[in-house]
């Protein structure tokens, strides 16, 4: 047993002995032909295949390339001879590739870089743009602003399509609305379809001796720009801020959950401004140290870094005031004493006078002497009386002495 043991040992590290110098005696030499050109809007990198005889080898290429007008380079690992990118605005491309083997005991072999640039000709040069900023709101509309390059050419033309991928076929659509700047088209607008996964921008930019291509391509849900929070309640409660607020609707469905969203609070008084910021809720608790002020809040979100690779925010929301809890009763009550009050006052006021009136009528006052006689009354000799005196009047009856003869 022990013996068979040995020989099985003895086997494995010959073999393991063979593979390493047939691996070293495989030269790992760097990919020739190596070239790079544009085409269609694209840029293509091409280069000669590796190959040896008796070769126990995986080969596999490392390609580096970058824009000369950044700095870090893009790295891309293939099997494959050759490798296609959508073309960027840039002045030139500076890349380099190298063959890596990776023999049967696992070890790698790096050969040396073979390296190649593109520089853009100077009338390509001076007819890019930059700053190129796209996005997708209320899930159909698209748009794209860019820069021109300072040193544009004036007798450069330019034209904007649109460009939908479906069902492996292209369909083309011109920009409903172009925004202009000095006869320039810097950028496009257009209603697309939500159910596109990808939408092309191209930019063809001509003039006298040259024709230049430029292709972007994107994603609508990595571009969106979300409606800002709705239905925001707020109120304060115990010295404690309390806010909740309905999550914006997005183009993909299914990563429509509160974890693949995330918001900003900005809370602001007479004195500071804070900022909040709120992940996988759609609800907020602040405690307040001063609950006598009033405070403006609003909300924007954005697409979680979770589900998305999406950074542009939603605009703000519709700006919210919140006042203390004690200073909107005492302010309620001041409101129903005014409505209420004063028309009573007035009303009782009014029932005075009336009442006043109609006593006058019913119970009229005693008038008072007239000014001679209260003086007259006012005398002491008013009340004092003199005796009477008595006249005596004596009628004398005299009798006609003649009437009684003849009788």
């Amino acid at each position: 047993m022990c013996y068979s043991l040995v020989l099985i040992v003895m086997e494995l590290v010959a073999w393991s002995h063979a593979s390493l110098d047939n691996s070293e005696s495989v030269k790992c030499l760097p990919p020739t032909n190596f070239t790079i050109y544009e085409k269609h809007g694209k840029t293509f990198f091409s280069w000669s295949e590796f190959k040896e005889k008796d070769m126990d080898c995986n080969v596999t290429y490392k390609l580096q390339y970058r824009y000369l007008n950044t700095e870090n380079f893009k790295e891309i690992e293939t099997e494959k001879t050759h490798h296609r990118t959508f073309l960027e605005f840039h002045k030139g491309i500076q890349a380099r590739v190298k063959t890596v083997l990776q023999s049967a005991t696992g070890e790698f072999t790096a050969s040396d870089w073979t390296v190649a640039n593109f520089t853009l000709s100077k009338g390509n040069f001076k007819v890019l743009v930059k700053n190129i900023s796209c996005s997708v709101y209320n899930f159909d509309h698209f748009k794209c602003t860019w820069k021109e390059e300072d040193e544009m050419l004036t007798h450069a033309q330019y034209s904007v399509t649109l460009l939908y991928k479906s069902d492996e076929k292209f369909e083309n659509r011109t920009c409903d609305t172009f925004t202009n700047k000095e006869e320039k088209v810097v950028g496009c607008h257009s209603r697309i379809s939500s159910a596109n996964p990808r939408i092309y921008l191209r930019i063809n930019a001509s003039g006298t001796d040259f024709y230049k291509i430029y292709i972007f391509r994107f994603f609508p849900r990595d571009i969106e720009k979300m409606d800002p929070p709705q239905n925001i309640k707020a109120s304060i409660e115990s010295g404690s801020l309390k806010i909740k607020w309905n999550q914006p609707r997005v183009l993909s469905i299914t990563n429509n959950n509160s974890a693949c969203f995330q918001y900003e609070l900005k809370l602001n008084d007479s004195k500071n401004v804070q900022i909040q910021t709120i992940h996988e809720r759609t609800s907020y608790n602040l405690s307040i140290i001063d609950a006598m002020r009033t405070y403006l809040l609003k909300l924007r979100g954005k697409k979680s870094d979770i589900c998305y690779t999406n950074n542009i925010w939603s605009d703000w929301s519709t700006i919210v005031v919140l006042k203390p809890e004690g200073r909107n009763k005492l302010n309620s009550l001041v409101i129903a004493l005014i409505v209420l009050g004063i028309p009573s006052v007035l009303l009782a006021v009014l029932l005075i006078f009336r009442c006043q009136r109609v006593l006058e009528k019913l119970f009229p006052p005693i008038p008072s002497p007239i000014i001679k006689n209260k003086n007259v009354l006012e005398k002491d000799t008013f009340f004092k009386t003199d005796a009477p005196k008595y006249i005596e009047e004596i009628t004398i009856v005299v009798e006609d002495s003649s009437e009684d003869d003849r009788l």
